[in-house]
């Protein structure tokens, strides 16, 4: 089994953005709270599709296929080693890497997209039964789902992991959940820390206002934090450096500037703005919810002091993997949707995509 020809590449990254713009039309056209079988099939199928995908995406760091050539530059390596890396910093992908090392880059690939896409299935299942399969149509149709499959695919794994553990809230699975995420990518640490800090304080209003207070003193102290702090090192991947000069350049467009990005600010207010509607005037009490919108808070509040990195996307995924389930979750959850409430999922589903799509074609 071999990887798709790299010719081809260009083509596949079109074609992806567009036929999820299509099916965006269609599953918000399809969406009703009594058409059960179809809004749970679609985790299936598009799950099915996506680790195909992530399987056999050519081998090169262009076109928006970012790291690829580099994990498979580095999965290489270990067809000639003997034993593991004691000094492995992530224990996880170092023994995921050792234990196919006589396999095709294509199965670790594979490995890889069942790790990022299972467990990303399974949380929405959690979240809600009947509605699960339009939870992970947003989540696939998010702005940094394409770019955590392929490029960051150690990072992306680690988090889906770190999501399933959060909505289980189970005394066993949670825990071993965090730790199977943080042997995939030390960067988990910091969402499960903020996770475990709502068993301490869970007050939304009070992570919101810390959240604005974060924002006002990033103006004026992030730049200075980025030069005495090297904050890169805690998010990096050292085993795709020897791209770094050669960067795809679809991401350098979108992340490579620097300075205060209030594109980016208003893009992660948005699920803070919609968590509050739900939880301070809609008065929604459900507990997982309100631990993820914590959670997200946190994690954001630290990327806006990074702010000034380049290629902070790094950073802001920490949050941004909430993203999604944040926006549409409330709409989903209960026994009984309103009209009101499926017009607000089909729009959610559109402008998702929507947004997704137009920064594709930036």
């Amino acid at each position: 089994m071999s990887s798709i020809d790299i010719q081809y590449a260009p083509l596949l990254n079109t074609a992806y953005y567009v036929i999820l713009l299509i099916l965006s039309v269609i599953v918000a056209g399809g969406y009703t709270q009594r058409n059960v079988f179809f809004n749970k099939s679609i985790a299936f199928f598009l799950g099915a599709a996506i680790i195909i995908f992530l399987m056999m995406r050519p081998l090169t760091y262009k076109f928006g296929f970012g790291d690829t050539q580099g994990y498979a530059f580095f999965f290489e390596q270990h067809r000639y080693a003997y034993e593991m890396d004691p000094n492995a910093g992530d224990i996880g992908y170092e023994f995921i890497s050792f234990m196919l090392r006589d396999c095709d880059v294509t199965i670790l690939f594979l490995t890889m997209a069942c790790l990022y896409v299972v467990p990303q299935i399974l949380a929405c299942r959690t979240l809600t039964r009947e509605h699960y399969g339009v939870i992970f149509f947003v989540i696939v149709t998010s702005f940094s789902y394409w770019g955590y499959g392929v490029n960051g695919m150690r990072n992306g794994a680690a988090l889906s992991l770190v999501m399933l553990g959060m909505v289980k809230k189970n005394i066993i699975w949670t825990p071993a959940l965090f730790l199977a995420g943080l042997s995939l990518h030390g960067s988990a640490l910091l969402p499960i820390a903020a996770y475990c800090l709502n068993f301490f304080y869970s007050k939304s209003k009070t992570y919101v206002i810390v959240w604005c207070g974060c924002l006002v003193l990033s103006m004026f102290v992030a730049n200075m934090l980025t030069e005495i702090i090297n904050l890169e090192d805690f998010i990096e991947d050292d085993r795709v450096g020897y791209l770094t000069t050669e960067f795809d350049s679809e991401s350098s467009s979108r992340f490579s500037s620097t300075g205060f990005r209030w594109d980016f600010v208003l893009y992660s207010a948005v699920p803070i703005i919609i968590g509050g509607i739900n939880i301070f005037k809609v008065q929604v009490k459900d507990r997982i919810y309100r631990y993820l919108y914590n959670t997200y808070i946190t994690c954001n509040a630290f990327w806006l002091f990074t702010i000034y990195i380049p290629y902070n996307n790094r950073f802001a995924y920490l949050s941004w993997f909430l993203f999604p389930v944040l926006i549409i979750y409330p709409y989903v959850s209960k026994p009984v949707i309103t009209p009101g409430e499926t017009a607000v999922t089909r729009r959610t589903i559109i402008l998702n995509e929507l947004f997704t799509f137009l920064m594709w074609l930036k």
